[in-house]
């Protein structure tokens, strides 16, 4: 667990940083005037990154130290990129979005009427657009990302590819895009003629591991596999304990070389959205 001084840092190095050393100079010591002076410079600051390092000492004397990336965007946007110990590990807190993307994962259960205008709202209050529109032929794109301003960003998902597990993989893959990367990129899923996905990059293959987390839970997905238990009963009891659409369970489990192609595909929704 990171400890509250890893967090309490970035204001403070910004309240460094950015007050002119004349009003240092001129402060008076009391902490109330100091803590406002800090919330004031802190609430000009849109946003930053700084590196932080963080040791948590033992009674012997040891230490251990963590190091991260602290990146921060308005609003409300943070991400910790881990050097030591955990290279490689990102974490993404962005209350609103987050908040939208909560609701909208118990969407998967329901039906095209219920949950596309649901999620379309639920995402607006977020701060992000959603669009549905039609495959644009000899394309074979099925989602893309991008920002249209600093505080709006838009996700667009094709109608190709309309079975649920596909569509609901698809749109977490480009609200993972919106959660752990760049502003000023732009994403677009597509495949080659032969069906196969083109070169996955790094920020590609995180934001597949981002839908493929949040619409089945890690540890839960550990405890399935671990029954081995897939017969079309259990993945629907599977599916409905953790509030996911069985045809996400059944995708997943297909992708992960589990089950064949083949098996439990009548357990996926097939979709057809008006193109109006």
């Amino acid at each position: 667990m990171l400890s509250s001084q890893a967090f309490l840092a970035a204001p403070i190095l910004l309240f460094a940083c950015f007050m002119p050393s004349h009003a240092l100079a001129r402060m008076p010591l009391d902490t109330e005037t100091l803590l406002k002076k800090i919330e004031a410079t802190y609430a000009e600051v849109k946003d930053y990154q700084v590196e932080i390092e963080d040791r948590t000492y033992n009674r012997d004397g040891s230490f251990q130290i963590k190091q991260f990336l602290y990146t921060f965007k308005e609003p409300e946007w943070i991400r910790l990129d881990f050097e030591t110990p955990y290279s490689g590990m990102v974490l993404v807190y962005s209350t609103l979005f987050m908040e939208s993307l909560n609701k909208i994962h118990t969407l998967t259960m329901e039906s095209p009427e219920i949950f596309e205008p649901r999620m379309k709202k639920i995402c607006a209050a977020g701060g992000v657009a959603v669009i549905f529109i039609p495959e644009l032929p000899g394309t074979r794109v099925y989602g893309a990302t991008r920002w249209l301003n600093p505080n709006k960003a838009l996700i667009q998902l094709s109608l190709r590819g309309k079975t649920d597990d596909h569509l609901w993989f698809t749109f977490f893959h480009e609200a993972g895009h919106i959660l752990l990367h760049g502003k000023r990129d732009v994403f677009i899923e597509a495949k080659d003629e032969k069906h196969r996905e083109t070169t996955r990059p790094n920020k590609e293959m995180e934001a597949d591991r981002f839908a493929q987390d949040f619409l089945i839970p890690p540890g839960e997905y550990l405890s399935f596999m671990q029954g081995q238990q897939f017969s079309l009963t259990a993945i629907r009891q599977f599916a409905k304990r953790i509030e996911t659409a069985p045809g996400v369970v059944v995708g997943r489990l297909q992708h992960g070389n589990v089950i064949p192609f083949s098996r439990g595909n009548y357990l996926k929704r097939r979709f057809r959205f008006s193109e109006n």
